[in-house]
């Protein structure tokens, strides 16, 4: 078995079921920036036991979920392993780390979850863009940015990998009992309450289509916040659940006419694989990565124009008329079946196998 450290920033359920699969496969080291989060929930990040290696950094903490540690240098050249793995590629240590791995002329795999956001010409993207070009190889979360990745890189070595936090037995029994709501009554909406998710948008939404019923589900330490927001603008139509398990969370996507996902900016949004998997009607901003990919040309008309309440309230008009949403539904239960965590290990280890380290 080869040797792999996976360099990540916090412990999250998804990655963890994936990290578990991957570890049968390779002799598996995880290295998370750090322990804890402020803002998530420590029973969802904890929820499931892990089979492999891990080591939690004790640095200096950077914004939320980075932290910065030169102990780094310890792990990428003082310890041997035969592939190294950063999985973000937009934290400072991550950055260092490649960095130096890049002027030693030594290889690493860089893991892209999606859409990556590096336009302008600061001198932080222009280093993300340096280093992003300094891969043996790359993993791409779907197949919408593989060009793009290739052209950054003038590299060929780019393969998608199909980003998912379900297993394909879940997709399986999400299926069976899939989504048959057939009016576009109940909207959910779901995820950390923050502006760049751009739930306001749908805020504003509720209060024109009173008609609907809006759920926020996931706000968290941010319930609060929502919750004054809610009744400032005076709305009767929105509810607030601050957090559910994923049971729960199921329940709710069975009985759902439809999700919106109003993200600003997300490089993938992994929402859209959940809902998908139950035929759960989906309407998105055109700047989450998993919508871009998961709707592509044949459902492109439910993507709104990221940040324009306008455009949203249209695609919403627009489902509601649509006389053809159990083919949209049965189009996102067929599509969801193509990202699972076991097809994310297949492609891992096909670049894994591929990429030794010199």
């Amino acid at each position: 078995m080869k040797k792999v450290l996976y360099v990540s920033n916090i412990e999250v359920p998804y990655r963890t079921e994936f990290f578990n699969m991957l570890s049968k496969k390779c002799d598996l080291t995880v290295l998370y920036e750090r322990e804890s989060v402020i803002g998530r929930n420590e029973q969802w990040c904890r929820s499931i036991e892990n089979n492999f290696k891990e080591i939690f950094f004790r640095g200096i903490n950077i914004k939320n979920e980075f932290s910065f540690s030169l102990k780094m240098i310890k792990y990428i050249l003082v310890q041997k392993y035969d592939v190294i793995i950063f999985g973000c590629y937009n934290s400072l240590v991550q950055i260092v780390a490649m960095y130096i791995l890049k002027i030693l002329n030594k290889n690493y795999i860089l893991n892209i979850d999606g859409e990556y956001f590096l336009e302008g010409n600061s001198i932080k993207q222009k280093l993300r863009r340096r280093i992003l070009s300094g891969a043996q190889y790359y993993l791409v979360a779907g197949e919408t940015n593989i060009d793009e990745i290739k052209k950054i890189s003038k590299k060929n070595n780019v393969k998608a990998y199909y980003f998912s936090t379900l297993k394909q037995d879940e997709i399986e029994k999400n299926e069976m009992n899939k989504n048959n709501v057939k009016k576009i009554n109940n909207i959910l909406v779901v995820g950390r309450y923050s502006p760049e998710k751009g739930q306001n948008l749908v805020l504003e939404i509720a209060k024109v289509e009173k008609d609907l019923n809006f759920k926020f589900i996931g706000s968290d330490n941010k319930s609060k916040e929502l919750k004054n927001r809610i009744e400032n603008m005076n709305l009767k139509n929105v509810d607030v659940v601050p957090f559910l398990n994923k049971e729960k969370l199921n329940i709710e996507y069975r009985k759902a006419g439809a999700i919106i996902v109003p993200s600003i900016k997300e490089c993938w949004g992994l929402i859209i694989n959940e809902a998908a998997s139950f035929g759960v009607p989906i309407i998105s901003s055109n700047q989450t990565g998993a919508a871009v990919e998961f709707l592509g040309n044949e459902y492109a008309k439910y993507l709104f124009e990221s940040g324009n309440v306008n455009d949203l309230g249209k695609k919403i008009e627009l489902l509601k008329k649509d006389k053809k949403i159990i083919e949209y539904k049965k189009y996102l239960i067929n599509k969801s079946k193509l990202y699972s965590i076991e097809k994310m290990v297949e492609c891992y280890m096909e670049v894994i196998n591929g990429g030794e380290n010199k």
